[in-house]
């Protein structure tokens, strides 16, 4: 995965992109509950962001972070390779 944390095909597959290891622990726990959202609702709608509310009220944020740390380690990446 190149472009994004993780993902749900239509088929209920979920992957998950291998540098998330490397983010903190509440990042990794809500990029999965992201995911597994969307074996409830497939589309980034409004039904699927008020299940991710329910949990993470503070979505946005968290939203903010994950942006942020990708920059950060496609930086890296990007250097080294």
């Amino acid at each position: 995965m190149k472009t994004r944390w993780g993902s749900c095909s239509s088929k209920k597959n979920i992957n998950i992109n291998i540098y998330l290891m490397h983010l903190p622990s509440n990042l990794i726990e809500y990029v999965v509950y992201h995911e597994l959202a969307h074996l409830v609702e497939m589309g980034h709608n409004k039904k699927f962001w008020n299940i991710i509310s329910n949990k993470y009220p503070d979505y946005k944020n968290m939203e903010d972070e994950l942006l942020i740390y990708w920059l950060l380690i496609r930086k890296l990446i990007d250097n080294n390779a």
